[in-house]
């Protein structure tokens, strides 16, 4: 059995930050700033840092770009550069999960007034005898109806051997950090980016603009264009096709529901009477939890849909986003029959 709690693989590292900044840091899941955004300009000035070089924008296989918070020690802002919007959908972090050396700009704190920055490490590399890194200091900053990343990179030269106490391999240590210390900027990196879509609350009236619905994204949610006309509970759906407040949902966990999908209705978890509009809406249906037990995202946890559960035969219940996704979660592997 591919058990779900065996998809995600906590990893707990700590970075080397570059300076501070003025100004109270937030949460990174009560940015203004999350969701999903186009990259319009990207330059690199390999030579030195003095100002913006020439545009690779055009040799960039990536041409959007995933702005979501993280948890893994702590919050933590993140952008993910994506080939496309399928690719960033499948790089929203969840359970704590994060990379070691992420690409794209990670591990930023900060505000969206004053802006968001780190210190992040490149994979150190063996170079000859010896191990070389780079360190960039990333800065995020508001920029009109976009954010603009700038990157600039120290590189350390030679910092010494690999070491024993790391398996042979080179590590981001103290050494590195010294020889940091002690660099000069090397390369400078500025990309813009313009958002297409934004992070968005289900239990949220109006979360989205008028022809948008706020729907699943990975593990998140974000506004999305409404597939007109829109569809009503228990009506055949589209991931994108429902009216707001209903979700598209896998008819084995419907009761009312005479199509592969059908929507219905998200409903507040957190409330003692959660249940009472999901009967409204069809015998048999309770509000169900949208994420598995210790794996819902910071500020979602309140999200439920209208569904059935479906039982395992050791009587585990699973919530229907965990039905007929690929992975066999039951014992008996019921929750991946007749998908």
């Amino acid at each position: 059995m591919t058990s779900y709690r065996r998809r995600v693989i906590p990893l707990l590292i700590g970075l080397a930050g570059c300076g501070s900044e003025p100004g109270p840091e937030i949460d990174p899941y009560d940015s203004t700033l999350l969701g999903l955004y186009t990259i319009e300009a990207w330059t690199v000035n390999e030579a030195s840092c003095d100002g913006e070089g020439p545009s690779v924008l055009a040799a960039r296989s990536e041409h959007a770009a995933l702005v979501q918070a993280c948890t893994e020690s702590t919050p933590r802002l993140h952008v993910r550069p994506c080939v496309d919007e399928a690719e960033c959908e499948s790089r929203v972090c969840g359970g704590g999960f994060f990379e070691a050396f992420a690409a794209g700009w990670p591990q930023l704190h900060g505000n969206d007034h004053d802006g968001w920055h780190a210190g992040a490490w490149l994979a150190p590399e063996m170079v000859g005898d010896h191990c070389e890194a780079s360190l960039r200091s990333i800065k995020l900053e508001v920029d009109g109806d976009g954010i603009v990343i700038t990157n600039r990179v120290h590189h350390t030269g030679d910092y010494g051997p690999p070491k024993a106490e790391y398996g042979g391999m080179c590590w981001p240590d103290d050494d590195a950090s010294a020889a940091i210390n002690k660099s000069e900027c090397s390369s400078l990196e500025v990309v813009r980016l313009r958002r297409t879509r934004a992070d968005c609350d289900p239990l949220v009236a109006d979360a989205c603009g008028p022809s948008e619905l706020c729907a699943p994204y990975g593990n998140r949610f974000m506004c999305a264009p409404a597939e007109p006309p829109p569809a009503g509970p228990g009506e055949a759906c589209g991931v994108q096709s429902c009216a707001p407040g209903l979700a598209c949902v896998n008819a084995q966990v419907l009761t009312d529901c005479d199509t592969a999908r059908c929507c219905s209705a998200f409903c507040d978890h957190s409330l003692p009477d959660r249940d009472v509009a999901c009967a409204a809406q069809a015998a048999g249906l309770l509000c169900t939890d949208w994420y598995l037990e210790g794996y819902s995202q910071p500020d979602r946890e309140a999200v439920g849909v209208c569904s059935r559960i479906h039982r395992c035969d050791d009587d585990f219940e699973l919530p229907w986003p965990y039905v007929c996704d690929g992975f066999a979660d039951c014992d008996d592997e019921t929750d991946e029959a007749n998908c």
